[in-house]
């Protein structure tokens, strides 16, 4: 095999990346959220977040983006 054809058959290492890169950025304004409610609650400072619903769809959406990420990541060409 040759290099040329070694690089026409790899699989992409970037595949579904994008998918994975959004699912943390919800986990991480999740857990941005979840602090800024602690903060409220032990601190008393009043900053702005999202409400339980908020929490609930940013949850929902990371994890669509987590299996969306992984479906692509072991689609398979027949």
């Amino acid at each position: 095999m040759t290099s040329s054809e070694h690089l026409q058959t790899s699989k992409p290492l970037h595949r579904g990346r994008i998918w994975f890169v959004l699912a943390a950025c919800c986990t991480g304004l999740f857990a941005l959220n979840v602090v800024s409610r602690l903060l409220f609650i032990k601190q008393g400072i009043a900053v702005w977040r999202v409400n339980d619903v908020g929490e609930f769809l940013l949850v929902l959406v990371a994890m669509a983006f987590f299996v969306a990420g992984l479906l692509i990541a072991e689609e398979h060409p027949d």
